[in-house]
């Protein structure tokens, strides 16, 4: 089972290394590289809020436009459709590759 956060329209995935005993996880459907650790699920999801303040405070200070997660749903006629089955996993597959 896959668990994703979500804070202020940004996705960010959530992994566990058993070897090294951490978890960890990256923003996803960006371009740009944004990761996140932490020893615990609850402060994995509160790094990943870190990290996605610390990576519009850090656009801001720099000038850039920070970067707009891909659209992972479509609109039509007021009904949601939410990509499943090989479109998903190819999203997935893309978005945690480096």
């Amino acid at each position: 089972m896959n668990i994703y956060f979500q804070y202020k329209g940004y996705f960010g995935s959530a992994e566990v290394n058993v070897v090294d005993n951490i978890q960890y996880g990256k923003l996803l459907f960006i371009n740009d590289i944004v990761t996140y650790v932490a020893e615990t699920p609850e402060k994995l999801e509160v790094a990943f809020r870190e990290a996605v303040d610390d990576y519009l405070q850090t656009c801001a200070e720099l000038g850039d436009e920070p970067n707009v997660p891909y659209s992972t749903t479509a609109s039509l006629s007021n009904k949601v459709v939410i990509p499943s089955g090989r479109n998903a996993a190819e999203m997935s597959q893309r978005a945690h590759k480096i």
